[in-house]
Parts: structure tokens; sequence; C-alpha cells
């Protein structure tokens, strides 16, 4: 709801100003920064449950610990792509006339 009511999320892209178009995407920075940790750790969290419950030697338990791998993999590399070395006034498509 802060972001609604603060960074201009509830209106159109031509209706909002200049610094409230620069602070929504510093907002939404963070927030996509967040969630990658969070959605590894729900991933990692659900796996580690099937682990539980599976048998030992059985191929549902190696499957669980083969789908860990992507997992791992995949969110290092999403997350370095998100964190691009570029300036923050270069996040925001922003053209001063």
């Amino acid at each position: 709801m802060l972001a609604f009511s603060r960074y201009g999320w509830d209106k159109h892209v031509w209706d909002l100003t200049l610094a409230m178009l620069v602070t929504g995407r510093k907002v939404s920075f963070a927030t996509q920064f967040f969630f990658i940790p969070a959605t590894l750790l729900t991933k990692i969290s659900i796996l580690l449950s099937y682990l539980r419950l599976a048998p030992p030697n059985t191929m549902f338990r190696r499957l669980s610990c083969e789908c860990a791998l992507p997992v791992f993999l995949y969110t290092p590399s999403w997350a370095q792509v998100a964190n691009q070395q570029y300036p923050a006034s270069h996040r925001a498509v922003v053209h001063r006339r």
C-alpha cells in the first residue's frame, strides 16, 4: 500500500512527476532485490521438507536433491543480472528536455 500511496504505482506512467518516477523505480528495484533471497529460501525449505518425507534410497529422494541444484544456480545468476553496475539514474528511463 505504501508504494501505491507514496510512489505513484496507482497512476499511469504519463501522470507521474519526475521525482515519483525515480523514487518509484528505486523502490521497485529494492523490492526485486529482497524477493530473490525470499524465493530461494522458500524453495529450499520445500525441498528439505520433501527430504524429510522421502524414504532413503528412493527415486523421489534423489529427484528432490537434484532439484535443489537448479535453484541454487538460478538464484545467483538472476541476482547478478538484476544488480548490474549501472548508476541509479540510468535504471529509471527518464529523458529531461
